[in-house]
């Protein structure tokens, strides 16, 4: 039987988070011949939240619709951010234009690919030469190459949030962004290892992190950690002898 964590995560993702994992490794597995969706701008879809006894299916998972469990289960739809390729240019970067303040149809949760190193970046102005954004919108980036923020200022953009696996990246924040407020934070604020063994049987483990956004009166940022152990995802715990073991889960306004 599987169980429906789309309501749970409805009512409050902050407290749905704090006691539970959303892995990403499946996100796309039901999608047909296992294909993600086109590596496009402003993706939309339809995502389920389920789990059940199997081993593999032991965690709450992420998956895009069509699906195989998608009959009884509740699905929302939701912005995909795919992530940008390492050294693309501002102006062609893949983003979501996600508006400030939601009305039907437009979905109230923005999901990404799972980040280990990343950065989210959100802009509420963008440079002449990039796409035109929409009034009354935010720009949303998933950085492989987690520029510092002076890049993004020299490059002509104002970033109101951002979210680093480690607070360093960020560097030195703009005049222009303290200004305007920025909001900067960061995904691994114990500074855990992305890889590393546990017990030594199961060989090298990868950490990953589920962030994304959701409409609740304003836009709010949340994060979890989920890690791949010989390729099945496993609940947030940590390495060995680190403590407390959620303590990198994270919910706050943008």
């Amino acid at each position: 039987m599987n169980i429906d964590n789309v309501p749970a995560l409805i009512a409050n993702p902050g407290a749905f988070i704090a006691n539970n994992t959303i892995a990403l490794s499946e996100i796309n597995v039901n999608m047909p011949q296992g294909t993600w969706l086109p590596n496009t701008n402003n993706q939309q879809c339809r995502i389920t939240l389920s789990q059940s006894g199997f081993i593999r299916l032991s965690v709450p998972m992420l998956r895009m619709l069509p699906g195989l469990f998608g009959g009884s289960l509740t699905a929302i739809p939701a912005y995909y951010l795919h992530a940008g390729d390492g050294g693309m240019a501002f102006n062609v970067h893949r983003h979501v234009d996600l508006p400030l303040i939601p009305f039907p149809p437009d979905p109230r949760f923005l999901f990404t690919t799972g980040m280990n190193g990343c950065s989210l970046i959100v802009t509420s102005v963008v440079p002449g030469g990039a796409p035109i954004l929409p009034a009354n919108h935010y720009r949303v980036f998933h950085d492989h190459d987690h520029r510092p923020l002076a890049t993004w200022h020299a490059a002509g953009y104002t970033v109101c949030f951002a979210s680093y696996a480690h607070i360093a990246d960020a560097g030195p924040i703009p005049p222009a962004f303290a200004a305007a407020n920025i909001n900067v934070t960061t995904y691994n604020p114990n500074n855990y290892p992305w890889h590393y063994v546990v017990h030594g049987q199961y060989g090298v483990t990868m950490r990953c992190v589920t962030n994304f956004l959701h409409y609740d009166g304003g836009w709010h940022f949340h994060s979890c950690h989920f890690h791949d152990r010989a390729g099945v995802p496993n609940a947030v715990d940590t390495p060995p002898g680190v403590m407390p073991a959620a303590s990198s889960t994270r919910s706050l306004p943008m």
